[in-house]
């Protein structure tokens, strides 16, 4: 008998022993669909692992009782060995009506959980993107309802945070730095050059991350993502896509966006093409009876003449249509386990767009412009990526990326009744260089660390035409030097992070060095400004110091202090630019830095079986040497006679100080199983030495969804509002811009207060087709967000069909 006993164990252990050598698979309960990057842990063990492509996860080496499984999107279980035999080896995911946000990117470039980040951080999702599919990636930042977005054209999209915008907030685009040397002090529309169609999501750095990011990261940081890659390790090779259609009412949108991604054992292709035409957007029909904003003129030329024509419906805002397309090449090679690299192609480009707000502007009872337009908007990127994550001396993991991107913009305008039009090009070149590496120190102590090196050249020119296309003579100043225009910066930064029990602490620190250098080649600058040569080099420190507090399960308090700066670039240093009527903005040889001083406490409170999250946090930012617009002279002289207009001179000058505080508040929660709701607000007061308003702080604002989800069904009924900016409390730099805002009762210009209601439907019948649409603005409320030169959509649908393949 003892010759079978072995044999007889054998036989008893074999049905275990077969059932872990298979694979589990964990769907979503409503749809069936796989779930991929759903992470399967134990507490009891070491072991963990991500579900593939196919949703499944192979636990062959689990040794242990109990396994979690957790996914953003979905309720976590918490499942023994017996249930997961019990349910034939496949798992249920109950979809949560509000995602989570577990993981981080942005705040140091390295993956690391929400909890652990002494900072807000919004993130948007793919699912969110795919919901409301917004027109471009500075409506996207708005949708998030904690970015504020100003537009002067149709083609626009200028976020503010915290009271900063422009040049002074940091956009970066899978893992590039996309703010450039001439990115303005006033608006910007630079964001509508990335594609949302290749996005896996945004995430939204609120508060200084110069210590991770350098120069302009004063405000926050806007940080894109495109599609990850994958891997499939079964077969050869294997082809998917998409291709979807979207039409709005609102614009006569027309967007058609295809993309492929071939998938192998070691490589990855994701290739896309975006195109859409906007045609003249329509405002409200209802709200702010002064009609202040209404279309009722525009300007043509018939036989060589301008004409002023009235406007048969002066809710449509003529002269605000445009084009734009993108395409994206990204290519993964992953040869082994521990290396990835990548290439990225990327091309965005638009039509003319039309500067909406200038062409309505009014000089001595007649249109000051005939024409006024932004010529195309072209960013072209090449990047390569390596990633390493072999464990070294020097790191554990370890990302190099070294980008060229070329960027062109252009202006042209000619006044009326004139016969000249006035055209000035840039054209930069920019190369940047970042390395930043990870290493465990030891098990409760993480270090990062990098270095970045940027370059830029601009190429700025200006010139004449008259309607017969003939050039005129004589020199004609462009907005920026027209000699050599160089702009480099180099940086060191390391920073720690210190887990001790339920306490994080984190403290970084950075040093940035900064060189500017114009010259000028024309007599005419000697002459006028009594310039030859601008140089600006600068030097600065940023550190940042952060505690989280894990108080018990359901409740993690945070404070930190950090700093960072802007250095000028030549947009706020260099240029001769007139920005309204009658002022004209000069050089500044002397322009220094500007500092922020940020602090800030905030409290992220789960509730109900973590079903509802409530954050709120207060900050308060110090800009020392703030950048404003103010009064100047130039060799005593307060008055300047520029393009045939006497103007007064004003330049960007170091105050002494600016404060700025504020709040953001936000609640999501799980109602039912299919029932959420999600609000969030935002406020921020800001002012500066002299008690003046500060441009870029926008309104309190926000936004509330009432979402309902259920199988393939997924609706959301939400509004949008905004408070009002008085007269009192407009902006020196706002002041007399009566082509942008409305006029109160005593005649003042100010921003009114709005809101709107707006509906969302998502269908998803199959894995293979979904449906998408939305009704805006159902009140038909005619508005114009802060700041901007061109009213928001009026009642409009929106509709878009997606197949996948």
């Amino acid at each position: 008998m003892k010759r079978y006993w072995w044999l007889i164990l054998f036989l008893s252990l074999l049905p275990t022993l077969v059932a872990w050598s298979q694979r589990v698979s964990v769907l979503d309960e409503t749809s069936g669909h796989p779930l991929k990057d759903v992470a399967v842990f134990s507490y009891e063990t070491t072991f963990s692992s991500l579900t593939d492509y196919t949703g499944t996860v192979d636990l062959t080496d689990y040794k242990g009782e109990v396994l979690t499984f957790q996914h953003t999107g979905y309720y976590p279980q918490r499942l023994s060995i017996a249930q997961i035999k019990a349910g034939k080896y496949t798992v249920l995911l109950t979809p949560r009506v509000i995602r989570l946000d577990p993981f981080i990117i942005s705040a140091n470039k390295w993956e690391q959980p929400a909890e652990e980040v002494p900072a807000k951080i919004t993130t948007i999702d793919r699912a969110q993107i795919r919901r409301y599919n917004p027109q471009t990636a500075a409506d996207l930042l708005g949708q998030s309802q904690e970015v504020f977005i100003q537009k002067s054209q149709l083609g626009g999209g200028s976020p503010m945070i915290r009271g900063f915008s422009t040049n002074t907030v940091l956009l970066v685009f899978d893992g590039i730095r996309l703010n450039n040397a001439i990115y303005r002090t006033g608006n910007v529309q630079n964001a509508i050059n990335i594609d949302p169609f290749v996005l896996e999501g945004a995430e939204i750095i609120f508060g200084p991350g110069s210590v991770i990011y350098g120069s302009d990261a004063l405000g926050g940081v806007m940080d894109f993502h495109i599609l990850p890659p994958s891997y499939d390790t079964t077969k050869q090779a294997t082809l998917s896509g998409n291709a979807l259609m979207r039409y709005h009412s609102a614009n006569n949108e027309k967007t058609a966006h295809a993309d492929v991604s071939i998938t192998g054992k070691t490589i990855h292709s994701y290739t896309s093409i975006s195109f859409s035409d906007f045609d003249h957007l329509q405002m409200g029909f209802k709200g702010n009876h002064n009609d202040q904003y209404l279309r009722r003129w525009y300007v043509q030329q018939v036989d060589g003449k301008d004409s002023i024509f009235t406007n048969e419906d002066p809710n449509t805002q003529i002269e605000s249509a445009y084009k734009q397309y993108h395409i994206t090449q990204k290519l993964h090679w992953k040869p082994v386990k521990e290396a990835e690299f990548s290439y990225l192609f990327y091309y965005s480009g638009t039509s003319n767009l039309p500067r909406y707000d200038q062409l309505r502007v009014i000089k001595k009872g007649k249109p000051k412009f005939a024409t006024w337009y932004y010529g195309p908007q072209n960013l072209m990127i090449n990047a390569l990526t390596a990633k390493l994550s072999k464990p070294m001396i020097a790191y554990n993991r370890a990302k190099i990326t070294a980008s060229i991107q070329q960027y062109k913009e252009s202006r042209h305008y000619r006044k009326f009744n004139e016969r000249h039009e006035l055209s000035q090009k840039e054209r930069v070149g920019i190369f940047t260089l970042n390395m930043d590496f990870e290493k465990t120190l030891t098990q409760n102590t993480e270090a990062i660390y990098g270095a970045e090196a940027l370059y830029n050249h601009l190429q700025s020119t200006a010139s004449q035409t008259a309607l017969n296309g003939t050039p005129s003579q004589g020199f004609v100043p462009p907005r920026y030097p027209d000699g050599a225009n160089h702009w480099s910066s180099a940086a060191l930064y390391t920073a720690l992070k210190h887990k001790h029990k339920n306490v994080i602490f984190n403290v970084g620190i950075r040093y940035s060095y900064i060189v500017l250098h114009s010259t000028f080649k024309d007599p005419f600058y000697q002459e006028t400004f009594g310039y030859r040569e601008l140089r600006n080099n600068n030097g600065a420190f940023n550190g940042s110091l952060g505690i989280t507090w894990k108080a018990c399960k359901n409740t993690i308090l945070y404070g930190s202090a950090s700093s960072g700066f802007h250095a000028p670039n030549w947009d706020g240093l260099a240029k001769v630019f007139t920005p309204k009527k009658g002022v004209v903005i000069v050089p500044n040889n002397q322009l220094k830095p500007e500092y922020a001083y940020n602090g800030e406490t905030g409290i992220t409170q789960h509730l109900f079986n973590q079903k509802a999250t409530l954050e709120a946090n207060l900050y308060y930012t110090y800009l020392d040497k703030a950048i404003v617009q103010r009064a100047f002279s130039l060799n005593g002289e307060s008055q300047l006679v520029l393009h045939g207009d006497t103007n007064r001179i004003e330049a960007f000058v170091n105050t002494g100080y600016a404060h700025l505080y504020g709040f953001n508040i936000s609640l999501q929660a799980d109602i039912t199983p299919y029932l959420g709701i999600k609000s969030r607000l935002s406020y921020t007061y800001g002012r500066d030495a002299e008690h003046l308003p500060l441009r870029h702080v926008p309104p309190l604002f926000g936004g509330t969804h009432l979402i309902f989800r259920h199988k393939k069904l997924s609706t959301s009924l939400y509004a949008v509002y905004n408070g009002a900016i008085k007269a009192a409390n407009l902006a020196p730099s706002e002041q007399g811009k009566d082509h942008m805002y409305a006029l109160d009762q005593a005649g003042n210009l100010w921003a009114p207060s709005w809101y709107t209601l707006n509906l969302n439907v998502q269908w998803n019948p199959s894995e293979r087709f979904s449906l998408s649409g939305t009704v805006e603005n159902i009140l038909d409320a005619r508005y114009r967000p802060y700041g901007s030169g061109i009213c928001a959509a009026g009642r409009s649908a929106s509709v878009s069909i997606q197949l996948h393949f």
